[in-house]
Formats: structure tokens, C-alpha cells, sequence
């Protein structure tokens, strides 16, 4: 279905709330076969993390803030997190249902008593829900969710995710391969409560990655189903220039 350009950024996101709240289950089930290539992501986002490598060989417990965008239910994503040894997680949603299935979940992980998650509801363009001091935070995960902002949206956000990482800090986020001001499915993964909507900037990602002070390290586009690929990046902040 084409996409009405003129229709609000908040409509788009109560309707993506509402589907993520109705389908959660199906979208949940669905995931769970189609995680691979998140774990492997996931391996190279933690191995690139700044503490990681500076607390090698010693005793000391790194401190790793981290935010994750797009939670869902936490798995596999935010209990991989969370498993880190001083991970200090805060993973954000814009589905009630799906937050509240994350809280159930946590409840079920073996987690060191030296890491922790907190659960935020709601939209991740609202500083309210989502916002941390300047160069705070040691990572950002992203996966499917920046997606779902309009475009416009898109690039603030990557703008205020490169303000909050320290130096050094990681990006771990995926992005439509393709440019699209909008993308609509009515009955997305055949429900008929799955109206989804999705925009990228294809290729220039890039250019506002690093326009935003992030160097990009990794990256690869994967496709995954029919005719849909991802552009995969690992983005790392850069030390600023004196």
C-alpha cells in the first residue's frame, strides 16, 4: 500500500503501537526462527564494546550502559544484554504488550548480580521516555525499530544516539536497504491487526551516521525473506577533533 506523506508522525505511531500490541505473540513466535542473524550481530557489537577490551585480564567487573531500542519481548536480544557481566540495560518499546511480556521474561533470566534491566514503554522519539546526559552510554541497539520512525525522525535520532555514546561507544543497528519516505503494509505477517509502517534512507544511512560523528566499522546488507534487505551497521563514536 502506498503511504500517505501528509499523514502525522503520531498517528503512524499509535497505529505501529496498536499492531505490535494486537500481533505481539504471532510477531514473537515469528522471531524465533529468524534470530540468527541477530546473534550474530549481537557477537560483534560485544566484542567491540569499549569496557569489554579494557577490563580483559583483570579482575574488575566492567560497567556497560547500554540502550536498547525496539525490545520487543527481550529475546534474544535483551537477555543477551543483560547476561553481561556489569550490564546496566535499559531497553525501550513502543508496545504495552510487548514491555510487559519483557518483564515476565526478565523474571526467568540467571542474570549476574551485577546487571540489570529496566523496562521502558513507549515512543523512542520522546524525551520523556527515551534521554540520557551527554556521553553516557557505552552502547545502543537498535534492531527493527529505528526503522518505523519517518525518515526525518530517523536521522535525529541517530544524531541524539551518537550525543549520548562516550567516545568509543557502539552502534549496533539495522536500516531498510532501500530509500522510502514510507512503506505501508495493511495485514503485515498475514494478521489482520498488522498494519506496519516502515521508511529508510537506504545508502545515505551512512552519510548521517557519520555526519553525526559516528565512524562506521561494520557493515553489510543481508537479505532476509522475499525481495527485503537490511543495511546492517556496528558504528562507533569517534574522539572528538581539539
Amino acid at each position: 500500500m502506498s503511504f500517505d506523506p501528509n499523514q502525522p508522525s503520531a498517528e503512524i505511531k499509535s497505529r505501529v503501537k496498536e499492531s505490535y500490541d494486537a500481533i505481539a505473540d504471532t510477531y514473537n513466535k515469528w522471531t524465533e526462527g529468524h534470530s540468527d542473524l541477530r546473534r550474530q550481530y549481537l557477537d560483534k557489537f560485544i566484542a567491540q564494546l569499549p569496557t569489554a577490551s579494557a577490563a580483559a585480564g583483570t579482575q574488575e567487573v566492567p560497567q556497560l550502559r547500554i540502550l536498547e531500542l525496539g525490545c520487543g519481548a527481550g529475546e534474544p536480544a535483551t537477555r543477551i544484554l543483560a547476561s553481561l557481566p556489569g550490564a546496566q540495560v535499559t531497553a525501550n518499546d513502543i508496545s504495552s504488550r510487548q514491555v510487559a511480556l519483557g518483564r515476565e521474561n526478565a523474571l526467568k533470566w540467571d542474570l549476574d548480580a551485577s546487571s540489570s534491566v529496566r523496562f521502558v514503554e513507549g515512543d523512542m522519539m520522546d524525551r520523556n521516555v527515551v534521554d540520557f546526559p551527554a556521553g553516557s552510554l557505552d552502547g545502543v541497539v537498535g534492531l527493527y525499530s529505528i526503522i518505523h520512525l519517518p525518515k526525518d525522525e530517523q536521522a535525529e535520532m541517530l544524531a541524539r544516539l551518537a550525543g549520548w555514546l562516550k567516545e568509543g561507544g557502539i552502534l549496533l543497528a539495522n536500516f531498510s536497504a532501500g530509500e522510502s519516505e514510507g512503506m505501508v503494509l495493511e495485514e503485515w505477517l498475514n494478521q489482520k491487526e498488522g498494519w506496519m509502517f516502515w521508511s529508510g534512507w537506504g545508502e545515505g544511512t551512512v552519510e548521517k551516521l557519520q555526519g553525526a560523528g559516528l565512524e562506521v566499522v561494520v557493515r553489510g546488507i543481508e537479505p532476509e525473506g522475499v525481495d527485503v534487505d537490511f543495511l546492517w551497521v556496528l558504528a562507533r563514536k569517534v574522539k572528538a577533533s581539539v
